[in-house]
């Protein structure tokens, strides 16, 4: 029964991860943004650069 319920969380959270970068692609492509980097691993960088909140209110709006 757990065995059971570890492969069906794992199941939506695969398909929520694919979900997220769908639309991460989609973004990139329109914004023709090359590479996406985590805020953690960046030492330093202009803040008009990140795209957060554009990217969680595009997840927010096709991600239900």
């Amino acid at each position: 029964m757990e065995n059971e319920l570890n492969q069906i969380k794992n199941k939506k959270m695969n398909d929520f991860i694919n979900q997220i970068n769908s639309v991460l692609e989609s973004y990139m492509k329109n914004q023709s943004i090359d590479i996406m980097l985590n805020t953690k691993n960046i030492l330093i960088g202009k803040k008009s650069i990140n795209v957060t909140d554009d990217i969680l209110k595009l997840i927010n709006e096709k991600i239900k």
